[in-house]
C-alpha cells in the first residue's frame, strides 16, 4: 500500500493546527472540526485529554479515503500559510453561530 499524500499532510498539519487554542479552545472544537471536516464521529463526552482526541483524530485521518481529502488539504495548506487568515478563523470562532461546516466551505471557496 502506498503513501497517501492527502493522508501525509493531514497526519502531519493537523496536530499542529489542534494545538492552536485560539482556533481551538475546548476539546470539543477539535471534535466538531473532525466530524465536519472529516467524517471523524467521536464521543464527545468522557475525560479524554486534548492529545488523546489529536491522537485519535490522527489515527482515523489514516483511514480516510483521498477523494475526501483534497479539497481540505488544499484549504488547510492555504489557512495554514497565512497568519492574516488564522486570525479570521480565530476571531470567527469568538462569535455566537459559529460553525465549522460554514467555516469550512469558506475555506473551501477561497482556495
Amino acid at each position: 500500500m502506498g503513501t497517501n499524500p492527502n493522508q501525509s499532510y493531514l497526519i502531519g498539519v493537523l496536530p499542529t493546527l489542534f494545538q492552536d487554542r485560539n482556533i481551538f479552545p475546548q476539546n470539543e472544537d477539535i471534535i466538531a472540526f473532525s466530524k465536519s471536516a472529516l467524517g471523524i464521529e467521536m464521543n464527545p463526552s468522557g475525560n479524554r485529554s486534548r492529545y488523546e482526541i489529536i491522537g485519535r483524530v490522527v489515527c482515523e485521518t489514516a483511514q480516510l479515503k483521498d477523494a475526501a481529502l483534497s479539497n481540505l488539504v488544499a484549504a488547510l495548506a492555504d489557512l495554514m500559510g497565512s497568519k492574516q487568515k488564522m486570525a479570521e478563523i480565530a476571531k470567527k470562532r469568538e462569535t455566537s453561530g459559529f460553525s465549522w461546516n460554514i467555516a469550512i466551505q469558506e475555506m473551501f471557496k477561497q482556495s
